[in-house]
């Protein structure tokens, strides 16, 4: 038999990644409140509107962006869960057997990788899939980005508040704090032999027996932060001490990459003798190297994709030639070109006003926005979309044209909040 694929563990299906930290923001003017209220708000909107579909995360956006990739999801979500003050105030999931996620281990997470980090406050979503695509792109991934609006309709054009949209796999969030949780591994065991002994004998008044059980671990550790006197620095010292023993215990449950090369080595061993396994090689081989072609033509695509979107933008303040002035000084880096370019003056304020993708600073009217799925879903959601085709049936026009005639009338629409 066939090892098992591990490659799913190792990019966390089963994890939970923070899509947003509570507080008021406020973007390109915008403003947004992540509080206990939004976010129980948009779990609540979860069970309803996506009870038979999944969350999914894409790659920067490119599923409301005008772009030449394929919208293709990178994974999905089936749980979403608030977290304020250390405690779990709202959380649903798609799969029953599925628990709330334990703050305390969502804590010791985030100081194994940010040993700074106090709370774990936030909206986090649970990684239920990964797609083959999300497989060759999410390792080289950190950020996260939700796309949401403020103010949603469900399909029955009934307002429903904070809903939760999709999310985006991103170089750099606007939000600080989101995180993709891809492996176990977020960060290396630093633990002191001596402290470990020390609080494992704390643990040891909370329950704990056998050091080597995971789970004995967890409910002591859950005990200890309910039940001690000890103070905030002696409670984050366990918790982030214990979170690494925790990921060290997880690791050396999982097969190694060390063992997959043996793996490998042994079956290419076999298939020197055994004409089916040589044949199934000879099908691996092939599929990865159409991958590798696959995630070429991706990456070139996205570079181009990112040229024309940087000038799309820069040539709102300046022309191409300039602009082309500003990357050269930047040692090509199109991001810290375009930071510089933007603190110039608009060339000429349009009607339109500005327009929010994914919290990046997009600029474009709705006329060079690209509707999605043949003009059936658009930047907003369920309102703009009953919206037009109430108006596509009264005029008898396309959906296209009144989708842009509806934003041409309702220029509040604009203040819906898409940010990352």
């Amino acid at each position: 038999m066939a090892p098992e694929s591990t490659s799913g563990l190792l990019l966390g299906i089963g994890k939970w990644d923070r899509f947003m930290t509570p507080g008021p923001k406020v973007q390109d003017g915008t403003d947004f409140d992540f509080s206990s209220e939004t976010f129980g708000q948009i779990v609540r909107n979860f069970s309803r509107v996506y009870s038979e579909r999944r969350l999914p995360l894409d790659f920067r956006h490119n599923a409301i962006r005008d772009s030449d990739l394929p919208e293709q999801n990178l994974a999905y979500y089936d749980s979403l869960a608030s977290v304020i003050g250390g405690k779990v105030e709202a959380f649903w999931s798609q799969d029953p057997s599925v628990a709330a996620p334990n703050p305390t281990e969502l804590l010791a997470g985030l100081q194994a990788k940010f040993p700074r980090v106090t709370s774990c406050d936030g909206l986090w979503g649970r990684k239920c899939e990964i797609t083959p695509m999300g497989e060759a792109c999410l390792p080289n991934m950190e950020q996260l980005s939700p796309l949401f609006s403020k103010d949603d309709q469900d399909e029955a054009g009934n307002p429903i508040g904070y809903n939760l949209l999709n999310v985006s796999a991103v170089g750099i969030a606007f939000q600080n704090g989101t995180l993709l949780n891809l492996s176990k591994r977020l960060g290396k065991i630093k633990m002191n032999e001596q402290k470990q002994k020390e609080l494992l004998a704390k643990l040891a008044k909370h329950g704990l027996e056998d050091q080597s059980d995971s789970e004995q671990l967890r409910k002591a550790l859950a005990a200890y932060m309910a039940e001690t006197e000890d103070g905030p620095s002696d409670r984050k010292e366990m918790a982030s001490c214990m979170g690494e023993l925790l990921i060290k215990h997880e690791d050396q449950a999982e097969p190694s990459f060390t063992d997959e090369k043996a793996m490998s080595k042994k079956l290419r061993k076999d298939s020197d003798s055994d004409p089916a396994t040589q044949k199934l090689v000879a099908e691996l081989t092939g599929k990865m190297g159409s991958m590798s072609k696959q995630l070429a033509a991706f990456e070139a695509a996205e570079q181009k994709r990112s040229q024309a979107e940087f000038y799309k933008q820069a040539e709102r303040h300046t022309t191409r030639k300039d602009a082309d002035e500003y990357v050269a000084l930047c040692d090509g880096d199109l991001s810290k070109a375009l930071k510089l370019i933007q603190k110039l003056p608009v060339k000429g304020s349009g009607v339109m006003g500005r327009v929010q993708i994914g919290g990046s600073e997009s600029n474009a009217p709705a006329e060079t926005t690209k509707v999605v799925n043949g003009g059936t879903v658009v930047l907003h959601g369920f309102g703009l979309s009953a919206m037009a085709k109430k108006v596509a049936a009264e005029r008898k026009i396309t959906i296209g044209e009144a989708q842009l005639a509806v934003v041409r009338e309702n220029p509040s629409l604009y203040q819906r909040g898409i940010v990352q």
